[in-house]
């Protein structure tokens, strides 16, 4: 007679029934050799022992600590809802559902581990580890509740209820596209927004059906609340698809109507292969004030508000520039600072374009000369911008001599460099008219004949003819270089390469004459400019040609080298250093002899720095300088955008402040900054009016608003009312009617 089974041998037998069955892992889960028990976990154990080389700091992948990289590539090739952070695994599939909903029963939930990321393996010895960790993951593979949760992404993945819904809206989606459109041009043009109700009787009157709703003010800033919205979610989804690293600038100015505002920047990779572009982020208001802990927190919650959270940043935040106010570069509490301690590895960036202003106030500032050359000046500038009458005769001087008119403005003011420029080649243009019109004035014997008198003494000497020369010259250098420095193409290593070619240029001026000094110096010999005769004038204040073209040299070198505004040894430093790991990366700052391990230091340094694996970029730049620098690649490419990523300057903040005044102007001073941030956006990112396609914007409007030809919205009256049609008189018809 058999012996009947114990309760304690029948768990006894279960447990080992369970564990046999939990070592087995079937082929479909993972690959594994013939002998798969301890076999595997040797194989995984030896693969670990043979990892090639010490890991460093840029090899580091975040996975767990008892795996090797090529075994984590592996799993992730097997199981692509795998996903690591601190070394703790989770799902992908369970975190984006969250929840089974419908779909949940008893005994089908979803794991709060996986979705938490936070699963380990446990285990005294490494095989130990390695097996639990494969039993969790095939485990959770084969549960039912994993199932349904990739069953419910993949299903909002395919949009099947938003794309039911676009085909029940079919019928409205012209109308509405049309309105669209006309609120997009509206937007695009700087138009104003009450615009919208007469736009659309145009079209109307020309045929087309706009539908009976969707026309007024406020529907048309709804819309283009909608359509900026709709451009900037797709812009930074698709950056952070593509893993794109960002720089980000920043600027403070205020409104028309006297409100604080902050504008972001940010230059940022779209696609893998493509390069860094400017885009506009976002004018944010500054309500609780302008200190660098508020500016901080404004910008961090800007960034986060549209995706950017802190875990991509610490791994994809490349430079931060900005200009030189103290709260935003000072040492101790500035933006800079506070953000140095969030992101160690960041490279705060000065502004080129401000620290050469910088330079070039540094320069003239204790030059005599230059102050009573630039009174002069402005001198000229109130005369012709306060008197239009004076515009007017000079108008006509200019006209006689048969000469174009330039328009006079400030120099060495609180304009960059290229304005002081244009002004004093308008001076020298304009220079036989403007002495002509103040001869004719000061002949006159009016209120201020002798003030008109003195300043044609004062532009007919020798002395002033020279001075003016002698900046065009120089401030010619200067502009040309500022404007350089503008372009959006720039990258750290092309400033560098202009700020010096500039310096030789304006230093070459002590040895060679100037085209500008050239001419005034024949002139001068000659006696006479033009048609206007010159006299010496001993009380004239000369402009010293050395000692300004020294001290701007100094000057630049100790503004432009440096990363901050202070320009210290420390910073110059810092500088130089950063420029030349970068330099090692152009062929053209190669020397002819090679070592073989020619800038692999510099290299790993970049990739410590913007969070780059060492292990890839490495051997690719060893093979670029193999190949003598005739092919980039394909490992390097993402080394090299990066660099190119870094902003040097922060034009574009000053291009988006002239779009923020021509959108708030001082009679649309009411808009809010968030109205004024979304027409900024469309203007400044949105493409022109004709390259356009409204139909995707509507589709996703139509998803949760009314259609234009929507019969429940309020419709729009067209006829006039009875009181409008009284006060038109029989006259003002038979008027109309005859036009």
């Amino acid at each position: 007679m058999s012996k009947q089974p114990t309760i304690t041998g029948f768990f006894k037998k279960s447990a080992e029934v369970l564990v046999a069955e939990n070592e087995k892992v079937p082929e479909q889960a993972e690959p594994q050799p013939e002998n798969a028990g301890e076999h595997s976990e040797r194989v995984e154990t030896n693969e670990i022992d043979e990892a090639a080389g010490p890991s460093t700091a840029a090899d580091v992948i975040d996975k767990p600590t008892i795996w090797t990289d090529k075994m984590w590539h592996k799993k992730q090739q097997l199981y692509p809802w795998l996903q690591c952070k601190n070394g703790k695994l989770g799902c992908s599939f369970c975190i984006s559902a969250k929840d089974l909903g419908p779909h949940r029963t008893q005994g089908r939930y979803l794991s709060t581990e996986w979705q938490a990321t936070s699963v380990t393996y446990y285990g005294n010895s490494q095989e130990a580890r390695l097996t639990s960790l494969r039993k969790k993951i095939y485990k959770h593979l084969n549960s039912d509740a994993h199932k349904r949760a990739e069953e419910m992404v993949n299903q909002q993945k395919k949009n099947i209820m938003p794309a039911h819904i676009d085909v029940m809206n079919t019928e409205w989606l012209d109308t509405t596209k049309r309105v669209f459109r006309t609120s997009y041009y509206i937007a695009k043009n700087d138009r104003p927004l009450n615009d919208i109700e007469g736009l659309v009787d145009l079209q109307i009157h020309n045929g087309l059906d706009m539908g009976t709703g969707l026309h007024s003010r406020s529907s048309a800033t709804a819309i283009i609340d909608h359509i900026a919205y709709e451009m900037r979610s797709t812009i930074w989804k698709t950056i952070k698809e593509n893993k794109g690293k960002v720089s980000i600038l920043i600027d403070e100015s205020t409104t028309v109507s006297g409100i604080s505002t902050l504008i972001i920047y940010l230059k940022a990779q779209l696609e893998r292969s493509g390069e860094a572009q400017f885009l506009f982020l976002d004018l944010v208001e500054l309500t609780n004030g302008q200190s660098a802990k508020e500016v901080h927190t404004a910008l961090l919650a800007c960034l986060k508000r549209h995706g950017f959270d802190m875990d991509y940043l610490q791994e994809h935040f490349v430079a931060f520039t900005t200009d030189g106010a103290s709260v935003l570069t000072g040492k101790k509490s500035g933006v800079m600072e506070l953000l140095m301690n969030d992101f160690p590895n960041l490279i705060t960036w000065h502004c080129l374009n401000h620290r050469l202003e910088l330079a070039v106030d540094d320069a003239i500032s204790e030059l005599t000369g230059i102050n009573h050359f630039k009174i002069f000046v402005e001198r000229l500038y109130s005369i012709y911008s306060q008197s239009p009458k004076n515009v007017r005769e000079l108008r006509e001087v200019a006209k006689s001599l048969d000469v174009q008119l330039l328009k006079i403005g400030k120099v060495l003011s609180t304009r960059w460099v290229a304005s002081s420029h244009r002004t004093v080649l308008a001076v020298w243009n304009n220079y036989e008219a403007l002495c002509k019109h103040f001869k004719d004035k000061a002949a006159e014997k009016g209120k201020n004949s002798t003030m008109y008198e003195g300043l044609n003494k004062r532009i007919q000497s020798e002395e002033f003819l020279l001075d003016l020369a002698l900046m065009c010259d120089v401030l010619f250098e200067l502009s040309e270089l500022s404007e350089a420095m503008q372009h959006r193409s720039m990258n750290i290593v092309k400033a560098d390469r202009c700020i010096k070619r500039s310096m030789r240029s304006i230093e070459t001026l002590k040895r060679k004459t100037g085209t500008k000094l050239m001419i005034a110096k024949d002139a001068v010999k000659e006696g006479k400019f033009g048609t206007v005769p010159l006299v010496s004038n001993r009380r004239h204040v000369n402009i010293d040609a050395n000692a300004l073209i020294d001290k701007l040299l100094d000057a630049m070198k100790d503004r432009l080298f440096a990363t901050c505004a202070s320009g210290t040894v420390r910073e110059s430093a810092a500088y130089q250093k950063l420029l030349d790991q970068i330099c090692f990366l152009y062929p053209t700052y190669w020397p002819q002899d090679l070592d073989l391990n020619y800038g692999e230091e510099e290299v790993r340094s970049l990739c410590d720095r913007f969070s780059l694996s060492r292990s890839s970029t490495v051997p690719a730049f060893q093979d670029y300088v193999d190949s003598q620098g005739r092919r980039v690649p394909d490992d390097l490419q993402s080394l090299l955008r990066c660099c190119s990523c870094i902003p040097v300057s922060s034009a574009e903040c000053e291009r988006g402040f002239s779009q923020m005044n021509l959108v708030c102007t001082s009679v649309r001073n009411r808009l809010l900054v968030e109205r004024i941030s979304n027409l900024m956006f469309i203007k400044l990112v949105g493409p022109p009016i004709n390259a356009w396609n409204p139909e995707k914007y509507t589709k996703s409007w139509l998803r949760k608003h009314h259609s234009a030809s929507d019969e429940r919205v309020r419709k729009r009256k067209f006829e006039e009312d009875a009181e409008s049609q009284q006060e038109q008189t029989a006259a003002k018809q038979r008027l109309w009617q005859l036009l």
